[in-house]
């Protein structure tokens, strides 16, 4: 997925959000093993638990959950939600009429690299 929003309402299984180059992937519910895997642009949000391996080879984007998760791929940080995400989710959920509060997220994104 390239661009657009793709809107879940319901579970997933595993690798959604694999390869995601931009764009947005809402998921309401829970995700399989290795969700998120290989992103390099773009945000996926979990309105529900993920299995093992979430955001796995991430080298880009951000991972928005209100779960929990099995394990997180290598290389990930959690993050402090800015203004900026908690503007972001709101407008998403109202957009798509999901009730879900923005403080409930975590923030996951990719290991900075040290220069």
């Amino acid at each position: 997925m390239c661009g657009g929003t793709l809107v879940i309402k319901g579970s997933a299984k595993d690798h959604v959000g694999q390869l995601l180059k931009g764009g947005i992937a809402l998921v309401v519910g829970s995700v399989g093993d290795f969700s998120g895997s290989f992103m390099i642009a773009g945000k996926m949000v979990i309105g529900g638990d993920a299995g093992i391996d979430l955001g796995s080879s991430m080298i880009a984007g951000t991972i928005y959950i209100r779960g929990d998760y099995e394990k997180l791929g290598a290389k990930l940080d959690k993050a402090e939600l800015t203004d900026d995400d908690k503007k972001f989710l709101k407008e998403l959920f109202e957009k798509y009429q999901v009730q879900m509060k923005t403080e409930e997220f975590k923030k996951i994104v990719p290991q900075k690299e040290m220069t």
